[in-house]
């Protein structure tokens, strides 16, 4: 499955050197149900449905696909960077979740590293980026 990027993974931006070698495609796509936020680094939330009123535009990125045979040591990079530990989903940073990206050529199943627990327990409505978009707040 490729990942979808929103921030500092993706080309061009500070970590995006990360995934030097495991690419092997970038595609552009957006995240719906989900919002962008901004504290330190970027991170998404899922779209509270309760609160239609409330969702800013689908967040911007790309989808990574990442080459075959670098396909495990990719993933375990990313889950470094994103202090992501598969035994201790409530302890880390960020979790890395399942998810549909829409594409140029429809939706496509992905991975995406969302907000755990203490990064979402932290946010304020300030911190949401309305337009979903890192690059173009």
């Amino acid at each position: 499955m490729p990942v979808f990027v929103y921030g500092t993974l993706r080309a061009g931006e500070a970590n995006a050197g990360l995934l030097d070698g495991y690419v092997a495609e970038r595609i552009p796509a957006a995240l719906t149900d989900h919002d962008l936020h901004h504290l330190e680094h970027p991170c998404v939330t899922p779209s509270s449905r309760s609160r239609p009123e409330r969702r800013s535009r689908p967040v911007q990125g790309e989808l990574v696909v990442l080459g075959t045979g670098a396909y495990h040591d990719a993933i375990m990079n990313l889950d470094w960077l994103e202090s992501f530990d598969p035994a201790d989903v409530a302890g880390s940073l960020y979790r890395r979740v399942a998810a549909t990206a829409q594409s140029r050529d429809g939706p496509v199943a992905c991975w995406v590293y969302v907000a755990g627990d203490t990064l979402r327990a932290r946010l304020e409505p300030s911190n949401r980026i309305v337009s979903g978009d890192w690059l173009n707040p």
